[in-house]
């Protein structure tokens, strides 16, 4: 059987530049860009192990006229979950590169996470291993 080799996940964002500039304030560096009619519409990023791709989303109207995409209540079609070694570590990091993470918190399945979101509403978590017993809020 072939194996695979990643996974990428390609988010739909209402401005790539924004959203570039976001996770680049999370620790990601862009790794290409594409123009078109214009404007950036489409970003790679990677950050140690970690790939993502952004993409100018849109949507059309009953017409079949291209409207950008409405993302300002926030959504979750996607959640970006990020493995790392170091979660408290991790919320520092975001801390000082002017973040504001949520606290640390053990879930039942055996993580400790904090999460961020990001300018779209998508929301990052970032997670690790532990043995600890589960927050009281989880």
């Amino acid at each position: 059987m072939p194996r695979v080799t990643g996974l990428t996940p390609i988010v739909s964002v209402s401005d790539v530049d924004r959203s570039v500039a976001f996770y680049e304030s999370l620790g990601f560096e862009t790794l290409n860009k594409i123009q078109w009619e214009g404007q950036t519409s489409w970003a790679a990023l990677r950050r140690d192990g970690a790939n993502l791709m952004l993409g100018l989303g849109h949507t059309h109207d009953e017409e079949g006229n291209t409207l950008p995409m409405d993302h300002s209540h926030g959504h979750r079609e996607c959640i970006l979950y990020l493995r790392v070694e170091d979660v408290a570590g991790m919320r520092d990091d975001l801390l000082a590169r002017g973040h504001a993470p949520s606290e640390l918190e053990v879930q039942f399945y055996g993580m400790k996470e904090t999460h961020v979101e990001d300018p779209d509403g998508y929301l990052i978590i970032f997670g690790e291993n532990t043995d600890e017993p589960p927050s009281q809020n989880a």
